[in-house]
Parts: C-alpha cells; sequence; structure tokens
C-alpha cells in the first residue's frame, strides 16, 4: 500500500456544498462513473470526510511511453462546516470542500509505487474528475 508521502498530489479548494449533497452525490459520481470503492465516508458536527481505495489502472499512453505499466488512485474530499442555512433544518448544513487526489505508478521491471507527475492525460482525468463534481454539486465559481 502506498502511503502519500509516495504518491503525487492534486489539491483544489471546489468550494462550498450542502452536506447532504456531499453525502448523497459524491459516492453516486465516485462509484458509478469513475469506479471507486470506498474505504471511509463519515460526516460530523463539524466535517465531512470521504476517502476511496486506491483504484488500480493500466498505464494511459503518455504514462507507457515514459515505461510506467501501471497507476493507481485516490481521493479524499474533506470539508468543513460553515454554518446552517436554516437553524431548525438539521439537513440545511454547507461545507466548504476540499479535493485531494493522490496518484502513484510503477514502472517496468519494478513493482514499486512511487510518486510521478501528472502526465497530459491524467491532468485532464484528474480536471474532468473535479468539474464533474462541482456540476453535481451545484457549485457555482
Amino acid at each position: 500500500m502506498t502511503d502519500s508521502r509516495e504518491a503525487s498530489l492534486y489539491r483544489a479548494d471546489l468550494g462550498m456544498a450542502w452536506v447532504n449533497d456531499v453525502l448523497a452525490k459524491v459516492p453516486f459520481v465516485l462509484q458509478q462513473r469513475y469506479n471507486y470503492d470506498f474505504r471511509t465516508t463519515r460526516a460530523e458536527q463539524s466535517d465531512v470526510y470521504i476517502e476511496t481505495e486506491w483504484l488500480i489502472r493500466p498505464a494511459f499512453p503518455d504514462e507507457s511511453a515514459v515505461g510506467i505499466t501501471k497507476a493507481k488512485m485516490r481521493i479524499i474530499l474533506t470539508g468543513q462546516h460553515r454554518g446552517r442555512a436554516s437553524p431548525t433544518i438539521a439537513s440545511a448544513i454547507r461545507t466548504s470542500l476540499q479535493l485531494r487526489f493522490e496518484y502513484a505508478v510503477t514502472f517496468a521491471g519494478s513493482e514499486e509505487w512511487t510518486a510521478h507527475p501528472f502526465g497530459d492525460t491524467m491532468r485532464a482525468y484528474v480536471k474532468r474528475l473535479e468539474n464533474e463534481l462541482k456540476t453535481v454539486l451545484n457549485i457555482q465559481r
């Protein structure tokens, strides 16, 4: 298992979203559209935390061109609650979301996972996923 010190990172501030939307829509998008399984999903009084399992895949063509054989990725989404829209409706909680995307690869002749800069295809994948989360959560920028 790769820990985050051995992975390349991408971080983004997604913006404000409703906690109920985060808990309902993020798992749907990540599981149904991107095939991630979940390691942890929790919502507490002050925050929300979603972490996927590592998703292992064959190398993209531009990764293969530099000797990468496999890649793995995981997503950690955290949110700090910023107050309620209604003091009487428990579900009316807004949270400020941060996306953390971790990425590691193996090279030909080695099974050791290592950090590597994102290639063009990987950057496009991450931006597409980030934009889709913003869309389904109705985050305006």
